[in-house]
């Protein structure tokens, strides 16, 4: 097989012939907005493995010039291991042309004007050289060159076992190969975000030899295959424009079928023919599963499937190997053609079908060999043909036929193009796997609030899974790299975080702020305007405000070059009962939350009730609070914010407490924002994952005596601990002493400062085992300050003598709890210890210094 990949970033074998090239050019070639040269159309003609060469070929390309006045000089790449027979103009004049390495530039007899096209014929012939692709390497995979340089061509020497080949059992060649002569710009590969891309249709005709099976990809319309000579012929033809084009030939069997219009196709390897026969029994069945996900598709998006034909190629597992993160849209899959790891159909189908079999006679169940074999198909629908990723081994496989409706049918190009080429439309492909079961398989719908939070409400560890990177990693870095600042880096891995990461954002927030329909009326609009040409994030932006008919700049310039994240807290959340309603009493829920960064967000909160969901959606401004009203018939049981995208990595979600008596307030649904907001109270707060907060080893290491595993207070985290963002306490079983938890700060004012620490709930939240073997009491110590008095709190006790409080967790009140009043001078570092030593586990939160009297010292010190 051949199988050729770059990174995008393309320059020749020696470094400083990028300088030569872009001095030269950049004159005659430079634009903004367009190629100086594009090619209309194409006419090919491709023999492979004939007359004892593994290529022989003719093209004919119509050449168009734009933006300037006029040129002699055409730059063409081509492969550097096909050398030029000839090049001839389309009266048959040869045209003088200089070759070297991968450059070609043909001279033309007469100046090509502005606007002019020529027709040009080349001949070529000679092997692929492989040296011009860029293949990545994960550090454990010991067969694949790891390549730092990215100016170098790799060496075909380096490779023990050969894996980028073109032989006669298989061939697969991509555009980025140049199997076929292609224009150059020289800000395609130094300002990629600078280039356009050129559409192009075109005949094209493939001879090879008599045991393998050509195809090309869905945009093709029409082919004709013939036999020759003993030599198969197979000839494509496109009126629709490409941006290029994808060769496979193997010895294939091919399965097809007419699905809604559309041609369904499988090719599969001879030798396994027969896993795909054993479906053939269920054939109007596979129709229809693949019409019912064709047209959940339309559903979900509004958009139509855009190709004639819907194509999967078996290929040998190999190919998995050469998957580039954020870079495989325009390399291994190519627009209505996926590739199809061997092992999915070759092994993976009869062994689950040997494995239901074996189930239903233990079980009893009866259940006919065509329904397990739908429920099969089934599932290759969901999770390899229309999934939005594919796996084999565990590893990420090709795209699927929803990345081509933006990859192939739009061209994205200027600043952060990027974001939409390689991430955009995998938030489309989001909302097909999230629904499809609905429509394949007429499962209930999912529900429809689906939390999207700053870390999806996962852990770190599966947002890391998700983006490659952990989350406050990919907090610092946004926080220093606007995407308006960030320049295109393949090998970043924190550039395809930040992308796929602001990608998602715009999608959905976009989703949510003008409604799902219109969003779809969008993508329509979009596609239809800039199918099969370039488009700028302008572009698209000016389309959603065309549809949504409002301006949404505040969204565009915050998403574009904010630094910042939105951050929520939530101020209040208040319920009352009320009369009315079906069945006397009806129940009104205010919430209220805060936003208190500098950089506008955008909220969905849901009202959990015994009879359902209730959502409302609301941009909110930077500083700024809003207060949600909810009413309902039904028994209020859960407030859940979806944090979308913000500093705070969970879902907010507070259990609503329904009071006994009924209130007089009039009933009111419904967003607004709160009028006075929240004053500066000049509080202090330290949690446990502030920098405050701090592990004391209080006796020294001497002789051999172990150093103590300051990890012992183990992070833990719980919806009801006190967090700004990140809702987490501290744990540690019972000690001696020697290891208290601190928290300190330095007092900004003189003042007497009531010091308060932070005990939450655990009733209702599934932490009774922790409930149970925590110690009895608690004991702190203020090593500085002035004590003035106690606090009134029963479940605290005082020690006088000691200067120690105890306090009882079990009975404490949820929230703030006072351990008493101090005074404290200006810059002293005021703190709060709290022991290890106690008859069970112990816990650390957060604590606060509330000022009672700042700046005037009381009587009693």
């Amino acid at each position: 097989m051949i199988l050729l990949y770059h990174s995008g970033f393309f320059t020749h074998y020696e470094e400083n012939r990028k300088e030569i090239r872009n001095t030269s050019l950049k004159t005659a070639y430079t634009t903004d907005d367009e190629n100086v040269y594009s090619v209309s159309h194409y006419s090919l003609q491709y023999e492979l493995f004939k007359n004892n060469l593994p290529v022989q070929a003719t093209a004919e390309m119509t050449i168009q010039a734009n933006n300037f006045t006029s040129n002699r000089n055409i730059p063409l790449v081509l492969n550097p291991g096909l050398k030029i027979v000839r090049i001839k103009d389309e009266h048959g004049r040869e045209l003088s042309y200089k070759q070297n390495t991968l450059e070609l530039i043909v001279n033309l007899s007469q100046p090509l004007q502005n606007g002019e096209s020529i027709k040009i014929i080349l001949e070529y012939r000679g092997d692929i050289d492989t040296r011009v692709v860029y293949l990545r390497r994960k550090e454990k995979d010991p067969g694949i060159l790891n390549n730092k340089n990215e100016n170098a061509l790799l060496p075909t020497s380096t490779f023990e076992n050969e894996p980028v080949l073109l032989n006669r059992e298989y061939s697969y060649l991509l555009p980025e190969s140049f199997w076929y002569p292609q224009l150059y710009n020289p800000y395609t590969y130094i300002y990629p975000d600078k280039a356009p891309v050129n559409f192009f249709t075109g005949e094209w005709s493939f001879d090879v030899p008599k045991d393998l099976t050509a195809l090309a990809p869905g945009l093709l319309e029409s082919v004709d295959s013939t036999t020759v000579s003993g030599r198969n012929r197979f000839q494509f033809n496109t009126s629709t424009p490409v941006k290029g084009i994808a060769f496979v030939a193997g010895a294939y069997k091919t399965y097809s079928m007419n699905v809604s219009g559309i041609d369904f196709q499988l090719y599969v390897s001879e030798k396994h023919a027969q896993i795909v026969e054993f479906f053939s029994e269920i054939k109007e069945d596979i129709r229809s599963v693949i019409a019912d996900a064709l047209r959940g598709i339309n559903e979900i998006t509004g958009l139509d499937y855009p190709f004639p034909s819907l194509t999967y190629v078996e290929v040998p597992l190999s190919i998995q190997w050469y998957q580039d993160e954020g870079l495989y849209s325009e390399a291994i899959a190519q627009a209505g053609m996926i590739l199809l790891p061997e092992y999915s159909v070759a092994t993976s189908y009869e062994r689950d079908f040997k494995r239901r079999i074996d189930r239903t006679e233990r079980s009893g169940e009866k259940i006919t060999d065509a329904d397990i074999k739908k429920s099969l198909f089934i599932n290759m629908v969901l999770n390899w043909i229309f999934s939005d990723q594919m796996w084999a081994f565990g590893s990420r496989q090709i795209p699927t036929p929803m990345s081509s409706f933006w990859s192939q049918r739009v061209n994205f190009t200027g600043e952060l193009y990027p974001l939409f080429e390689y991430y955009f439309d995998k938030f489309l492909q989001q909302l097909v796997t999230n629904e499809l079961n609905f429509f394949v398989t007429n499962e209930t719908r999912p529900t429809m609030f689906v939390d999207f939070g700053g870390g999806f409400d996962w852990n770190a560890w599966q947002f890391q899974q998700t983006f490659g990177v952990h989350i406050d990693t990919m907090y610092r870095y946004v926080r220093t790299n606007s995407l308006g600042e960030m320049r295109p880096d393949p090998e970043s891995v924190n550039f395809h975080a930040v992308m796929k990461f602001k990608g998602l954002k715009l999608n959905y927030i976009l989703q949510e702020i003008i409604t799902p329909e219109k969003y779809k009326m969008v993508l329509q609009r979009f596609l239809n305007e800039y199918a099969y040409k370039n488009a700028s994030v302008k572009d698209f932006q000016k389309i959603c405000e065309e549809v949504h008919g409002e301006s949404l700049n505040w969204f565009f310039n915050s998403w574009l070059y904010s630094t910042a994240f939105p951050g929520y807290v939530i101020t209040a959340l208040d319920a009352y009962k009320l009369e009315g309603g079906k069945q006397g009493v009806r129940y009104q829920v205010e919430l209220k939350i805060k936003n208190g960064e500098k950089d506008p967000g955008f909220l969905k909160v849901a009202l959990t009730t015994e009879g359902g969901q209730l959502v409302k959606r609301s941009e909110i401004q930077d500083n700024q609070e809003l207060q949600f009203n909810f009413l309902s018939d039904d028994v209020p049981v859960e407030i859940i914010v979806d944090p979308v995208f913000s500093q705070n990595q969970n879902a907010l979600r507070k259990k609503v407490r329904i009071p006994d008596d009924f209130d007089k307030r009039q009933a009111w649904d419904g967003i607004k924002v709160v009028n006075v907001l929240t004053e500066e109270t000049g509080e202090i707060i330290i949690d446990d994952l502030d920098p405050g907060f701090k592990v004391i080893q209080l006796d020294e290491q001497r002789y051999f005596r172990p150093v103590r595993n300051q990890n012992a207070w183990s992070v833990r985290v719980m919806e009801n601990a006190f967090g700004k963002y990140k809702f987490t306490y501290r744990l540690k079983n019972k000690g001696t002493g020697l290891m208290p938890a601190q928290w300190e700060t330095d007092i900004p004012v003189s003042g007497v400062y009531d010091v308060q620490v932070y005990i939450f709930e655990m009733k209702d939240s599934g932490y009774k085992w922790l409930e149970r073997t925590i110690a009895t009491k608690f004991k702190y110590t203020i090593p500085e300050g002035t004590f003035v008095n106690a606090g009134t709190n029963n479940a605290v006790n005082h020690d006088k003598r000691t200067g120690e409080f105890f306090l009882e967790w079990r009975i404490a009140d949820p929230g703030w709890n006072s351990l008493g009043q101090y005074y404290f001078e200006q810059g002293a570092a005021a703190a709060v210890q709290l022991s290890d030593d106690a008859d069970g586990r112990v816990i650390a939160d957060a604590v606060r210094f509330v000022p009672v009297e700042p700046g005037s010292p009381p009587d009693k010190y």
